[in-house]
């Protein structure tokens, strides 16, 4: 363990922690102005007695943003290769790095050491099926977790997504809408069949009413401006008074699973059942009656 001058330290250029929270960077400097520096920094000597951050860039800036004229650290020297597995590591495991900047730092470790998705998986203690999913994320895909708030949205909500709907043009959509609005997993799941029904049913028109509605509204499907629609669904049923009336209890089947599948919450089962019972007053005036 070593003292170093702060002047002596120098950021490494290819990290791969891409973001950071600067509120959080303002909490942990305010931090260190009171405790100290709890946890040192990994440098690696690079000339005339200066060094390379291997990891710890976040306590580096936190430390300057304290004013720190020198700092603690750990020296050692490593590889290039070393190097980049160290800082993901520490990063993912210490300062909670983004599922984005996982993906560019897997990314990078694949083109710098050329090893399979098995062996950069085995670096983690993991497998294939974590480090080779993460790496290919997609440039949208990684700019909306970084848009998001850190803990809201990740890679767990994407494969969710992804299984919900399969056009890639509405899964980004989707995302967005469930980052935007700190969904839930689930709830991104959710919302991703449902846009994927209306995109099936009622086409682009459908599936971006159905993105621009209330989550706790979603399960309830809108009816359409035609009678012939809904008569077109049912069609086996020859009376429209019949067909409307069983898409009127779809819908209403629909909403009871949706309610099924939410946390048993009162306020938000009420809001579910307010909706479909005003939802329902609605349909069932359109049926006429003898």
């Amino acid at each position: 363990m070593s003292k170093i001058a702060v002047s002596q330290i120098a950021p490494n250029d290819e990290q791969v922690r891409k973001s950071w929270n600067e509120e959080g960077i303002t909490e942990l400097a305010n931090s260190i102005k009171s405790e100290g520096l709890i946890v040192p920094i990994k440098v690696r000597p690079t000339s005339n007695d200066h060094y390379e951050i291997v990891y710890g860039h976040r306590r580096y800036a936190a430390a300057l943003l304290a004013g720190l004229d020198t700092i603690e650290a750990l020296v050692e020297d490593t590889d290039d290769d070393q190097q980049l597995v160290s800082s993901m590591i520490e990063n993912m495991v210490r300062e909670d790095m983004n599922d984005a900047d996982v993906s560019d730092g897997l990314q990078q470790i694949k083109e710098d050491t050329g090893k399979t998705w098995e062996e950069i998986g085995a670096m983690f203690g993991k497998t294939r099926g974590w480090s080779q999913p993460i790496a290919t994320l997609s440039e949208e895909e990684k700019k909306i977790i970084r848009n998001a708030d850190q803990s809201a949205f990740g890679i767990r909500h994407i494969f969710e997504i992804r299984a919900g709907i399969k056009d890639e043009k509405y899964q980004l959509l989707v995302m967005e809408k469930a980052a935007r609005e700190g969904l839930t997993i689930r709830q991104a799941r959710i919302i991703a069949e449902n846009v994927a029904v209306a995109l099936r049913d009622y086409g682009q028109k459908g599936a971006n009413a159905e993105l621009s509605r209330d989550y706790f509204t979603m399960n309830v499907r809108p009816l359409p401006e035609r009678e012939d629609d809904i008569r077109g669904e049912f069609s086996w049923f020859k009376d429209k008074e019949v067909s409307m009336a069983m898409y009127v209890f779809q819908n209403f089947n629909n909403t009871i699973s949706r309610l099924m599948a939410t946390d048993t919450d009162k306020k938000v089962a009420r809001k579910i059942l307010t909706t479909m019972r005003a939802n329902l007053s609605t349909w069932l005036a359109r049926i006429p009656v003898d």
